[in-house]
């Protein structure tokens, strides 16, 4: 009955070392996981939201004075801390190339914001970029701002234009 009993032990001395050794081996890994999970800090990429638009509603263009305006709406359901307006000279582009130039302040003058909250419409006023004499495309980019950085959306509105 001796030798049976001791046989058991053995066992189970077998079984506890298995047992310590797993539990060993996922404390440790929970530890490095928190350590590598600090050390690392994975950001998700800043979006912009669905729902962020921006619309141009009209538009003049002179030649003669080689500015333009455009009126734009906030269609969206956000906020918008802004936008990147481009423009075109050639007929065929797709999208704006140049960023025209805005109109000079007066003296303390403070520049419009380009902030629109949802179903706003407001109209900006822009010079041509330097080498150009006509435009034949805008286009929008709305950019929101979040956690402190602006961030341009990937979304965009084109508008074909012929300046008089």
């Amino acid at each position: 009955m001796r030798v049976l009993f001791q046989s058991n032990r053995y066992a189970v001395s077998i079984m506890v070392s298995y047992v310590l050794l797993i539990t060993i081996t996922l404390s440790l890994s929970a530890i490095v996981y928190q350590w590598l999970k600090a050390y690392v800090e994975v950001k998700e990429p800043l979006e912009c939201p669905d729902g962020v638009s921006l619309v141009i509603t009209n538009y003049t263009c002179s030649k003669s004075f080689h500015s333009f305006s455009v009126t734009l709406k906030n269609k969206g359901r956000f906020n918008t801390s802004g936008f990147v307006i481009r423009v075109s000279d050639s007929s065929n582009s797709k999208f704006g190339v140049e960023e025209p130039v805005e109109p000079p302040l007066p003296p303390g003058g403070q520049p419009p914001s380009k902030k629109l909250f949802p179903g706003e419409e407001r109209k900006f006023s822009y010079l041509f970029p330097g080498r150009y004499s006509d435009l034949k495309l805008i286009d929008i980019q709305p950019e929101i701002e979040r956690d402190g950085k602006k961030i341009v959306c990937s979304t965009y509105t084109v508008q074909k234009v012929s300046c008089n």
